[in-house]
């Protein structure tokens, strides 16, 4: 899917087939994002292990997302309350 860095193989067919998603669909991951968020969070409150699920990834996901939606915050002021 990316190009091939080693034989200096362009960027342009990643960018050609590259597309914008929907509103509806970023609302969406941001949802998931969300309720991945709560339970790491959660699990690190009470001491339990998300086996498969990386929580900084999950975090970022998320801000990322948020950040994108909300035309207010900075990106250092987006707040990531669950």
């Amino acid at each position: 899917m990316l190009p091939n860095l080693n034989t200096r193989e362009s960027g342009d067919k990643i960018r050609r087939d590259a597309s914008l998603r929907s509103t509806d669909q970023l609302v969406a991951a941001l949802d998931l994002a969300y309720c991945l968020h709560w339970a790491v969070v959660d699990a690190e409150l009470h001491g339990d292990e998300l086996v498969g699920l990386y929580g900084m990834g999950v975090r970022e996901r998320r801000h990322a997302l948020e950040w994108l939606l909300n035309e207010d915050d900075e990106w250092d002021d987006v707040p990531l309350d669950t």
